[in-house]
């Protein structure tokens, strides 16, 4: 476990002056979308997310799974940050949250944020964040600042909310800027969830469930109102024309009016009278009085909240004997979400019955919400001839293994009413799924509750089930069975629907039998006599008490049944208790189920500090078997905890918190990893904190820490755990555990590092920690020091007691419970030019000592620990440097593959193992910018984690880089906040090298690299293009431009054309051409770009077309197309500058995108992007091109007058794909503007125009 301190603070390292300008979901941001195209302004996938804490989270695809991750903490944020990807899935937790989460008062999905982006809960798609509080008995529903109340939702005792993106919401919900240490939240809020969207579960079946027997016998649902909560409704469809009493719609913004389609087609599955087709294609109760209430979006997805405010208005607005709900969340519910709270509410409250799909999954335990709800009758789907579709989700329930789903009814390729509004022709439409499924029984539902009025929804429920037809499938994939009309409408006995006969543990033994109540109803005038029989289960699963009971007539009878899970095979078994009559005719039938665990063996943790104290800790288990989620557990003060867990091969692993290694006041975290458990019995493991060893970096400089990752891969049978905290700056040191080498999979430690010069040195003082929210004075200053205590302000001269303070620097030791901001306006109040702040509690000092508003102060502000504090103390004056933009970084990563080993863990690289980059940083004048070089590797880490770290543009750095076996680099650097940005692809240094390294610097112009995400490819008849607009001539750089905010100063948008003719055209670097023909045809792709000439100087106008033939490619994968890269090489200064009068060589290269030959990348030009090499041995897509293409002598023309007029330059072979020239500047010409083109022999071309693609001084 990490605590959490009781100062106020932020995480990283010196944050206010290093950690900067991360783009909020800026260039090139939401590559996907819930819905089923890409979006609009997809061009890359680059997503930012704040999570209820206020810490945002950026995280960039790299494409072949890999990604980064960078997390802006919230001001006044305390603790480390936890990443962790299992299985793909990405989860971002900060300490802070550990224990809300342990405790159950916040919901896991407010931290799965590859959930968060897959709703589309981004922060350029939303300004607030969706919750649903809910409140314990009694509380009152109060709305917590920061938040704003959206809807009240009384059946589950909760609200709607929509939460800030700030500070503020936690703040209020918590009460503190720490570490709550019980979990428990404020205003009586019981819990806090995610209102996370719920999706749509996507005609011969009147006749294979018999519903023509109950027209004939006059029934039609008259009289019987339901209910459909979907995508709204087509009221003007001949079918459904004069049949809608009421609608609602609880979309914002959206009528009930159905654009989706979802919606019309289950609505006339329930009731449509099939006027459209002459009545052929009617409803299951054409005379069942609708109502529609609008939940789904026309996308077909809604909030968790307007589908409640949708249920409450059905069951007690409308009075809806049934509701049927099409829909479900995603992810396997176990039945205590809030969308099942308001089912089991309502279901109390009106008797209505709710019919809800069960979702389309396809695999076991994966039924949603509300399906798993108790008193839901959840709906799975069978084909025409009865057989469970492959789709249709199946039980047991999630958690607790309870018996679902209920019920099937057939839900492939049904046929009926199309929505006008909706894509497509003609009056109806087939769709097959669960939502297909559950219109029809909630339709047979209504025909049953005409014939029985007084019936209740749960009445309704075990009729249906007991009275369906029997199927030869598990009860966990068809429930009961087949929903039947006419044994539904005549029978006269009915039984209780199903029975869960429990869920038997490990070892089975110590298990007591689970007896069930079944109920037998008999509407009839006279007895009946049942005889009861098991079928369908091993024998002994199930035992009856009576084989025999007499039901009265119009009354009822009771027996039970008990369940054996000794007498079961491992796994789910179900079986069907049948009633026949004495002729053996069945009349009526119980499904039941039982679960019988694998065997389990305790696993008993132990956690140690470095003294060797039993401690407190969050850990980490992963069972190494595919398919199986890892999940956190926690060590209380006690240091041990028993886990009972399936035979097999584990790992825990953990980061704790424990003593440092420098003094008494000195704070480290050690990584404690137990890689391989092999648990066929009952064992014992220690986390033990005394074997930890120090991890540290030695280079030839003197550094500070900018940033420091801990991280740990481990992967076998399929099972993948990648683990990383990002360490903040209150820690001091770091440590390991060894581990013995693992024999199964892979696993590896690795520690990656940020080292850069001191940003201020203090004489005298070993480390002097700047702090966010004051201001870094650059250079050499020497300021006399006032020592004043604890800083309480009184009268006199500057307000210290007396003490004159102006012009100085002030050293204060910062009390229990001070305010650091309180503390920096004291010493701002008093005149001082710097402040040194100390404190007695462990760890590097960190703090918000910013203004409330979020502001820096005119004065410089460090931490000190106490021993320094004495120092400066001691000397009476504080002789300082301080350094604004480092001038040399190092960017070091050491992993031990296998195992940690017992040695020593201090990392001195030597110079052959590091690449010495001298990098600039272009600019055309003076600018903020930021950038970051993240590690990956390429067998593990699949993630790199860091922040954009701020720098002053233009400016020159060394950067000294770790090299060695699958070490790789990705690497971003931003001009503005996140408006301009260039990515590498992923690079891989070597050794012993020196190179030049050159970001932003001209010909900006499109570029098609690798670090794009996705790029230039088709499947099928799709094509997909994604042209970012400012490459720069680094080597492989992608240039992304945020287009979407008019402050910017950019502009861009791309067409396409298919012989021709233009079938799309956006804004942006993204554009499609859907349905694409299958022979070969000629596609153009053509992009305009546009730069605020005052803003940035440069590019302030491009042109670029693309030309090349494809034909259809395997649908089943995406295909590279062979677009051509143009590269130009021009030497500048710093500011994009070329010399007036001069003659200089320009380079000029042409190559396919890379993925586009079948080596997998084409070599491209050795010199003309740079020298730096790119990682191209890792993954790219196929190829229609197999065989590489040349190229002709491009053509390369210069401009002086911004385009109006253009002079040709000869070029000459200078290598395979390269081509030079001489470029003449003459004097009294403020800009050279460059056009080219080059084409292959296969019919491609590219032409590119850069108006003002140099300066000229």
């Amino acid at each position: 476990m990490i605590r959490g301190s009781a100062r106020h603070g932020v995480t990283l390292a010196s944050a206010g002056l290093v950690l900067a300008l991360l783009p909020a979901d800026g260039a090139g941001a939401d590559a996907q979308d819930t819905g089923d195209r890409p979006r609009t302004r997809a061009v890359s996938a680059a997503h930012t997310v704040t999570l209820v804490t206020g810490d945002r989270v950026t995280v960039t695809e790299l494409g072949g799974g890999r990604r980064t991750v960078s997390v802006e903490r919230a001001k006044g944020a305390t603790g480390a940050v936890r990443t962790q990807t299992a299985n793909g899935a990405l989860t971002v937790v900060p300490d802070e949250a550990l224990p809300y989460l342990r405790a159950g008062t916040l919901d896991r999905r407010l931290f799965d944020v590859s959930e968060l982006i897959r709703q589309g809960l981004t922060d350029r798609r939303t300004a607030g964040l969706p919750l649903i509080v809910t409140y314990g008995k009694g509380a009152r529903a109060v709305t917590p600042r920061g938040a704003e109340r959206t809807r009240g939702l009384p059946s589950i005792r909760g609200a709607a909310v929509t939460a800030d993106k700030g500070r503020t919401f936690w703040r209020s919900l918590t009460r503190q800027d720490g570490i709550g240490e019980d979990g428990r939240v404020e205003d009586g809020i019981d819990k806090v969830w995610l209102d996370g969207r719920v999706r749509a579960e996507m005609a011969e079946s009147n006749a294979q469930i018999g519903t023509p027997e109950a027209w004939e016998a006059g029934l039609t649902g008259k009289g019987v109102t339901v209910a459909v909560l979907d995508t709204g409704v087509d009221v003007g469809h001949p079918d459904l024309a004069g049949r809608i009493s009421v609608t609602k719609s609880f979309i914002e913004g959206e009528e009930v009016a159905d654009r989706n389609g979802h919606g019309t087609h289950v609505t006339s599955t329930v009731g449509g009278s099939g006027a459209a087709s002459a009545g052929e294609e009617r409803g299951v109760a054409p005379g069942a009085t609708l109502a529609v209430g609008k939940v789904l979006g026309d996308q077909g997805s809604g909030s968790e909240s307007q589908i409640i405010a949708g249920m409450e208005w059905a069951a007690r607005h409308v009075g809806a004997t049934v509701v049927s709900m099409s829909l479900g969340s995603t992810e396997p519910s176990d039945g205590t979400d809030p969308i099942a709270q308001a089912v089991e509410t309502l279901t109390a409250e009106t008797g209505a019955l709710f019919v809800v799909a069960a979702g389309n999954t396809g695999a076991p335990s994966s039924i949603g919400s509300p399906g798993a709800a108790d008193s839901a009758l959840t709906v799975g789907a069978v084909d025409s001839a009865d057989r469970p579709a492959y789709f249709t989700s199946a039980g047991p329930r999630h958690g607790d293994n309870a018996l679902k789903p209920d019920l099937s009814a057939p839900g492939v390729d049904i046929l009926a009413a199309r929505s006008r509004l909706s894509a497509g022709s003609g009056d109806y439409t087939a769709m097959s799924g669960t939502s297909m499924a559950t219109p029809h029984v909630a339709g047979v539902a209504a025909l049953l509750a005409e014939r029985h009025p007084d019936w209740t929804g749960a009445q309704l429920k075990d009729a249906l089930m007991s009275t369906s037809k029997q199927l030869d499938t598990s009860a966990y994939v068809s429930g009961a069975g087949r929903v039947s009309v006419p044994a539904a409408v005549k029978a006269r006995i009915t039984a209780t629907g199903s029975a869960d006969l429990g869920h038997y543990r490990w070892p089975y033994e110590s298990n007591e039998p689970v007896t069930r109540t079944l109920t037998y109803s008999n509407t009839a005038d006279e007895p009946a006599e049942l005889r009861l029989s098991v079928s369908g289960a091993p024998g002994g699963v199930a035992t009856l008490a009576d084989s025999t009971l007499t039901v009265p007539a119009h009354g009822t009878a009771t027996t039970t049944v008990t369940g054996d899970g000794g007498k079961a095979p491992v796994g789910t078994t179900s079986g069907r208790i049948v009633a026949s009559t004495a002729d053996g005719t069945p009349v009526a039938h119980t499904a039941f189920g039982l679960v019988k665990e694998e065997e389990r063996y305790t696993l008993t943790v132990h956690v140690k500090d470095r003294e060797g104290d039993a401690t407190a800790a969050d850990f980490v288990v992963q069972r190494l078997a595919e398919g199986v989620d890892p999940f956190p557990e926690h060590v209380g003060d006690t240091g041990t905890v028993e886990l009972r867990l399936p035979p097999g091969a584990y790992s825990l692993n953990t980061f704790l918190d424990v003593r440092g290694s420098r003094g008494a006041d000195s704070l480290g975290l050690g990584f404690l990893s137990a890689p391989e458990i092999a648990l066929d019995r009952d064992r014992e493991v220690t986390l033990d904190g005394r074997r930890l060893r120090e991890v540290a970096a030695r280079v030839d400089r003197r550094t500070e820490t900018r940033q420091l990752l801990m991280e740990y891969d481990r992967a076998a049978n399929g099972a993948d755990l990648f683990g990383a905290v990002q360490v903040p700056v209150e820690y001091d040191s770091v440590f390991a555990a060894p581990t013995p080498k693992v024999t199964q999979g892979s696993f590896e430690y690795r520690t990656v590092w940020r080292l850069g010069k001191p940003m201020l040195e203090v004489k005298g003082v070993g480390e002097a920690v700047v702090q966010p929210g004051g201001t870094l004075v650059e250079g050499r200053r020497r300021l006399p020091v006032v020592d004043v205590g604890s800083g309480d302000t009184g009268s006199g001269a500057g307000g210290y007691g007396g003490k004159d303070v102006r012009g100085k620097a002030v050293l204060v030791r910062m009390k229990e419970g001070a305010v650091p901001s309180e503390i920096a306006q004291a010493a701002q109040d008093a005149g001082a030019k710097a402040l040194f702040v100390t404190d007695d509690v462990p760890g590097r000092l960190n703090a918000w000592f910013g203004t409330d508003d979020n502001a820096d102060r005119p004065i410089q502000i460090a931490t000190l620990d106490a021993a320094d504090a004495a120092r400066l103390r001691s000397a009476g004056r504080a002789e300082m440097n301080g350094t604004r933009n480092t001038p040399y970084t190092y960017d070091l990563s050491e992993g031990h593959r296998g195992g940690i080993p017992a040695r020593d863990l201090t990392y001195e690289p030597s110079h052959r193992q590091l690449a010495v980059l001298d990098t600039k940083f272009h600019a055309a004048k003076p600018v903020p910018g930021s950038e970051f070089r993240y590690s990956l590797t390429d067998d593990a880490f699949p993630v790199g984690i860091g922040f954009q770290e701020r720098a002053d543009f233009p400016a020159g750095r060394t950067d000294y880089v770790s090299t060695g076996p699958g070490q790789l680099w990705h690497e971003s650097v931003n001009v503005g906040a996140g408006d301009l940005e260039e990515r590498s692809g992923l690079v891989r240094y070597h050794g012993g090298t020196r190179q030049d390294l050159d970001w932003f610097r001209p010909v900006w112009h499109p570029w098609l690299g690798t670090g794009l995400g996705w790029g230039q490819q088709r499947s099928g008849s799709t094509l997909q293009f994604n042209v970012p607009g400012w490459g720069d001539s680094g080597p492989d750089h992608t240039g992304f431009g945020n287009v979407w905010d008019e402050s910017s100063g950019m502009t861009q948008f791309t067409e396409v054309y298919l012989d021709g003719e233009q079938v799309d055209r956006r804004t942006g670097s993204g554009a499609y051409v859907w349905d694409a023909p299958p022979d070969e045809h000629t596609y153009k792709v053509v992009t305009d770009t546009a730069l605020d000439a005052d803003r940035w100087k440069l590019a302030t106008k491009g042109h670029s077309e693309w030309t090349f033939r494809s034909a259809a490619t395997p649908a089943d994968r995406w295909t590279t197309l062979p677009l051509i890269n143009l590269g130009f090489d021009i030497t500048t200064d710093l500011t994009g500058n070329v010399r007036a009068g001069s003659r200089l060589p320009i380079s000029i290269s042409a190559s396919h995108v890379a993925g586009a030959t079948a080596t997998g990348a084409d070599p491209g030009p050795p010199g003309a992007r740079g020298t730096a090499r790119p990682a191209h041995d890792n993954p790219h897509p196929t190829t229609d091109n197999p065989s590489p293409s040349t190229f002709g002598r491009p053509s390369l023309e210069i401009s002086y007058d911004d385009g109006r007029s253009w002079r040709t330059v000869g070029v000459s072979r200078a290598g395979a794909h390269t081509w030079q020239g001489t470029l003449t500047v003459p004097r009294g010409t403020p800009y050279v503007s460059l056009r080219a083109s080059a084409a292959d022999d296969r019919g491609g071309s590219v032409t590119q125009e850069i108006i003002r693609a140099v300066g000229v001084r």
